[in-house]
């Protein structure tokens, strides 16, 4: 009885530190693969830097962890995507919040606000009464699980007319060279793309709205929510501190 005890008794002890160990470990900023995705001007890459509003917003919230080497991973939105849904200990920025992911993940934001449209040339698309008036054969480009290709497939947009133009960057150059015939994606970053790239914002226009949301920083669903909460808290610090407006004015106004 006295050895079964003494075998209960340690069994007891290895269980505590074993799920004390995983709490430590999945409650520690350190731990945890960090990725965003390039679509400007809330994170993409200048040079070897990984820059913008919501990297920048990162780097602030990284900071009052006290952890001042910052590692971001960025990968093509897909990717991203994937990896916060099958891989623990990810966090992915920045990520559209809406109804069809609120459950799949834990948010901190919002980051920014987010504006969803359909972009098109004035001169060879006219503002669209619905969505079915997107013709057969047109090309309507969009980032594969995007918030963009989302938006445009759940107000009844045809599935067979997306086409993948992996980033926002590329479908700008593509609409401007009529490659695609529109583009849904996220007007921040189309409008913000076309200053950069130089092209004539006046020959383009909004042909439909799809919907309007905000960004938010994305949490794999086993995180913590200790940490979760914590960022949050130093989001809403940057925001009452005014670092948070500036980092906004350096890239906007």
């Amino acid at each position: 009885m006295e050895q079964y005890l003494k075998i209960l008794f340690h069994s007891f002890l290895f269980v505590c530190f074993s799920t004390a160990s995983m709490a430590d470990a999945s409650n520690d900023i350190r731990d945890y693969h960090i990725v965003t995705e390039s679509y400007a001007p809330l994170n993409f890459k200048s040079a070897k830097e990984v820059k913008g509003i919501s990297v920048e917003i990162m780097d602030e919230i990284l900071k009052r962890f006290d952890i001042q080497e910052k590692k971001y991973t960025v990968y093509p939105w897909a990717r991203a995507y994937k990896t916060i849904q099958e891989k623990e200990n990810t966090i992915v920025f920045s990520m559209v919040r809406n109804e069809s992911r609120e459950k799949m993940f834990k948010w901190v934001g919002p980051i920014y606000p987010s504006e969803i449209a359909i972009y098109a040339k004035k001169a060879r698309y006219p503002i669209l009464r619905d969505i079915s008036e997107v013709v057969d054969g047109a090309k309507v480009g969009a980032i594969k699980n995007d918030i963009g290709e989302i938006a445009y497939l759940n107000a009844g947009g045809d599935k067979n007319l997306t086409y993948n133009v992996g980033s926002v960057e590329r479908g700008v150059m593509m609409l401007d060279l009529e490659r695609i015939d529109f583009l849904a994606a996220e007007s921040l970053s189309v409008q913000w793309l076309m200053k950069v790239k130089k092209i004539d914002i006046t020959q383009f226009h909004q042909v439909f709205h799809l919907n309007k949301t905000a960004y938010y920083i994305a949490f794999h669903p086993s995180t913590p929510d200790v940490l979760v909460k914590r960022m949050q808290e130093i989001l809403d610090s940057l925001k009452k501190d005014g670092t948070y407006d500036k980092i906004i004015a350096k890239y906007l106004r």
